[in-house]
């Protein structure tokens, strides 16, 4: 019955453009359609930096594998540089049972969504997380606190309701599964990256100034297997042979060929012609290298350590990585030292660490290590080489004042 309803509408939109001359037995008008628009989003929400994290490669990389990279070995050293071995010790301990992984969380939602913050659970008795911490309380635990669980962010302001300055934290206000919650400012560490907003506490993501190419990548990927998938093999075009309802046979045809695959095997009447186009070939490496380079200039990061080092380019590789580790290093002194020396200051008043100053001196990668030594070792070979010329003048009466 189905059948007959599908024929029987066929039928009767024939009969109708015979009769009518519509749509496709008149002749088409032309007609153009222009825009200025650039085709992307005009805001990009937190679902969408969330959904290009979650399903995007390079988006991927960009924000976790950077804050897995950027969280290393550190020390604790004097004015000097000097570790403090037994201080340093203590803070270890403490930093790989309560602080280190609620860092590593906190850097990648600051780096997802431009803040996060961490929450200094102190044993102060309180269940009124809006009351003012009690500083010298054991600390338990580190949670963090990520933009979708913070409904909003209130800084402190006079009693007029002016913003004072400089701008500091009030309380967080969060809302997580309908439970919203006040937490005051003494229990929260912020963290976020740099931004032009003074006037707030937000940053912005490290996804946004190259969504708009990350998005491009996403497209051309989805586009690069439709063209193999039509062009790799050709196009294939059934020409129905004549007959009396040219259209049922094209119906007919079309019904059969709709879906098909290695297993497909097609009978057709006599005098149907199939026409196969031409197998195209299709490189699309120079563009997605294009696209690829200007996401490796909004994120910092170098091409062979976005996509995975190239074999053979050793020199290039060592250069690459020796700028990735300036990011990494900015990212220390910009949003982690500030973080880590706040939270191991709350971990000396609780008396959990011992009373000393400090400094956070993180550990130098092998590639600048490497720099160092060849830069030390080409200032000896230039000494070496200078000595060996003055001795040379020397012998010959001349000195290398006279021959300048």
């Amino acid at each position: 019955m189905k059948k007959l309803f599908k024929d029987l509408r066929k039928t009767i939109a024939r009969d109708a453009s015979a009769v009518l001359g519509f749509p496709w037995s008149a002749p088409a008008e032309p007609a153009s359609k222009a825009t200025t628009s650039s085709g992307f989003v005009d805001s990009v929400s937190d679902s969408d930096l969330e959904g290009m994290f979650e399903r995007n490669q390079a988006a991927h990389a960009i924000v976790a594998d950077v804050a897995t990279d950027a969280v290393t070995v550190f020390t604790c050293t004097d004015a000097e540089g000097e570790e403090l071995e037994e201080f340093n010790a203590e803070v270890q301990a403490i930093y790989s049972t309560h602080i280190i992984n609620p860092l590593i969380r906190a850097l990648l939602f600051t780096r997802l969504y431009g803040h996060c913050g961490i929450l200094v659970g102190y044993a102060d008795g309180s269940k009124d997380l809006a009351q003012e911490a009690t500083p010298t309380a054991h600390i338990q635990y580190l949670q963090v606190i990520p933009k979708k669980w913070i409904s909003k962010i209130v800084l402190k302001a006079d009693d007029s309701g002016n913003l004072t300055l400089p701008v500091e934290l009030d309380k967080y206000t969060i809302d997580i599964g309908n439970n919203q919650q006040d937490i005051d400012a003494s229990r929260i560490i912020h963290l976020r990256t740099p931004s032009l907003k003074e006037e707030s506490l937000d940053g912005n993501s490290v996804l946004l100034c190259i969504y708009d190419d990350l998005t491009v990548l996403k497209s051309m990927t989805w586009g690069a297997g439709q063209a193999m998938w039509r062009n790799g093999a050709g196009l294939t075009v059934f020409i129905a042979p004549d007959s009396e309802d040219a259209q049922a046979q094209i119906d007919a045809i079309s019904e059969v060929t709709t879906d098909i695959n290695a297993m497909t095997v097609l009978t057709m009447p006599p005098g149907t012609d199939v026409v196969t186009g031409k197998i195209g070939s299709l490189n699309p490496k120079e563009y997605f290298e294009v696209c690829i380079q200007m996401i490796c200039i909004g994120s910092r990061i170098p091409v062979s350590l976005l996509r995975g080092s190239v074999a053979g380019s050793l020199t290039a590789s060592e250069k690459d990585r020796k700028d990735y580790f300036e990011l990494l290093d900015n990212i220390q002194k910009e949003i982690l030292t500030p973080a880590l020396l706040d939270i191991l200051h709350r971990f000396q008043v609780t008396g959990q660490l011992p009373e000393q100053e400090f400094l956070i001196k993180w550990a130098r990668t092998p590639v600048w290590e490497m720099e160092e030594h060849r830069a030390k070792l080409l200032v000896a070979q230039t000494e070496l080489t200078e000595a060996k010329t003055e001795a040379t003048l020397r012998a010959a009466g001349q000195t290398s004042a006279e021959v300048v």
